[in-house]
């Protein structure tokens, strides 16, 4: 157990002292960090079982279909998504004047967005998808009918409705598939 203790002091030490060097402030830096501190962790609990049982047990699961297709599909709704909306809206995006809005919080609320949309379709919640529609659309309305800006107003509404669209289809083919 005094082993074990200090492994952990020490490591944790170390690890702090690389993440140290590093550039400050930095969201993947502090998740490194975390990983790594939950790997020592994850190490030392195994050395104590004197078993890899739980580990392979892990690793069975997470290479089931269900974890695989589900894992996936919350990539695919992030950056690849993000990417493939921004091309689609490109077209449009370019006839806006400065919007006055912070570097790229477009981009990260759809993210979040099709996030909530994929969880919610998968917990057969299509009414709360409603619900987020239109909560988001409570929120915008009062900035978009104070801007006067209708391209504005277009622009955010088809991009919405591509992200939620496409996240829809993605999480019911998903389900549909799951069901088999």
């Amino acid at each position: 157990m005094l082993i074990g203790t200090a492994a952990v002091a020490a490591s944790h030490w170390l690890i702090d002292l690389g993440k140290a060097k590093l550039p400050a402030g930095r969201l993947r830096w502090f998740l490194l960090d975390q990983l790594l501190h939950l790997l020592v962790l994850c190490v030392l609990w195994l050395a104590w079982l004197g078993s890899l049982a739980p580990l392979e047990a892990l690793g069975a699961w997470l290479l089931t279909p269900t974890v695989l297709g589900v894992a996936t599909a919350y990539l695919l709704v992030t950056r690849p998504f993000s990417f493939a909306i921004a091309m689609v809206m490109k077209r449009w995006s370019s006839q806006l004047e400065d919007t006055g809005t912070l570097a790229q919080a477009g981009t990260r609320i759809g993210m979040l967005e099709r996030l909530l949309v994929l969880s919610l379709v998968l917990l057969d919640q299509l009414t709360a998808v409603g619900f987020l529609l239109a909560a988001k659309s409570v929120l915008r309305y009062g900035d978009l009918r104070d801007t006067k800006d209708r391209k504005l107003t277009e622009y955010v509404l088809l991009g919405t409705l591509v992200s939620v669209a496409s996240t829809l289809v993605l999480g019911l083919t998903l389900r549909l598939l799951l069901e088999r």
